[in-house]
């Protein structure tokens, strides 16, 4: 049995060793781990040795006692944040003053959802698929396409985009939901489009929140069928999110749990949030998920810096803005 056992481990896995080590996991999960995928004692055994003797780790490991500091900061506040009575829950809000939005959830970094919102919105009985092909078929749009193919699509969007009619996108969502292959995403620049720009005529700013001088690069169109997701990352900036078709099912988790989601690349985690896999991402088991649902009509308040995965319930149209009154910086990291 012994000689089916591996008995080196290749240059994959002995990068997930340092990181882990790095991450503080103990050596026994390590092995543990290591075991299950088949290496020897011997093997694993002499890799720990090795990685913790590397010079190179040890600076890295100085490096991350530094890190450490700021995570443990983090789970304090967590900790602290946890005793509130509200803590894991999204509150529902209406006719919010500007002076309460500001005062208790733009700027404390909180999450919000705000009904009745769009009461006013034409889009709410307009938009529809078939809306969109009678009035804007012609338009060229820009799509993302083949994204089952790739199980990090998001971070390689600009290897999916392709230009399609308006009509033809059409007919693809509706023949071909649900499905998470194809999608039309924020940076399609629908809104730019000056033939599409009757589209603004559909909506209404929040004037009490949102201002009127708007740039076309700060109102997001998204479109696609059921089933399609945005994996677990954070935004850069503050963002409202209006959901007019469709229901969406949101995932939310607070910045000060940014160290237990693995970020991968830039603003992306490389955890699958909806199916974790907690032998490679162990620290995601700690992790406060908020769940709910986004239902047309209502404008969801997502803070920057809060982590969040979205999956399309429905059919799904979405208008998504960052021009608020107040100010708005860019989390540049």
């Amino acid at each position: 049995m012994n000689s089916a056992l591996k008995t080196s481990l290749p240059a994959n896995w002995k990068q997930w060793v340092a990181e882990n080590i790095l991450l503080g996991i103990s050596d026994q999960v390590i092995a543990e781990r290591l075991s299950i995928e088949g290496f020897s004692k011997a093997a694993i055994n002499r890799e720990l040795k090795q990685v913790h003797n590397h010079p190179y780790i040890k600076s890295a490991y100085y490096l991350s006692e530094k890190k450490r500091k700021y995570e443990a900061l983090m789970d304090l506040q967590d900790s602290l944040a946890s005793q509130a009575s509200f803590y894991g829950k999204i509150f529902f809000e209406k006719d919010l003053s500007q002076r309460e939005f500001l005062d208790f959830y733009y700027s404390q970094n909180r999450p919000v959802v705000l009904n009745d919102m769009m009461k006013n919105w034409k889009a709410m009985s307009l938009w529809t698929p078939e809306y969109f092909k009678t009035n804007y078929g012609n338009e060229i749009v820009e799509i993302q396409v083949d994204r089952n193919s790739d199980p990090i699509y998001e971070q390689n969007s600009d290897y999916h985009k392709k230009k399609i009619s308006f009509s033809d996108y059409v007919d693809m969502v509706l023949e071909e939901s649900p499905t998470n292959d194809f999608y039309m995403t924020a940076n399609n620049h629908v809104i730019e489009n000056p033939n599409m720009k009757n589209l603004l005529n559909d909506i209404e700013m929040f004037p009490e929140y949102l201002r009127p001088d708007y740039k076309a690069s700060e109102v997001f169109f998204w479109f696609g069928p059921a089933a399609t997701i945005t994996p677990l990352h954070h935004d850069r900036q503050n963002i409202f999110m209006a959901q007019v078709l469709g229901r969406k099912l949101v995932k939310l988790i607070p910045p000060t749990q940014t160290h237990l989601v693995y970020n991968q690349l830039t603003v992306f985690s490389e955890v699958d949030c909806e199916n974790p896999n907690f032998d490679l991402f162990p620290l995601f088991q700690r992790a406060n998920v908020i769940t709910g649902i986004l239902n047309p009509g209502q404008v969801l308040f997502l803070p920057a810096g809060w982590w969040h995965y979205v999956k399309a319930l429905d059919i799904s149209l979405t208008v998504t803005f960052t021009n608020f009154i107040y100010d708005n910086p860019i989390f540049s990291w």
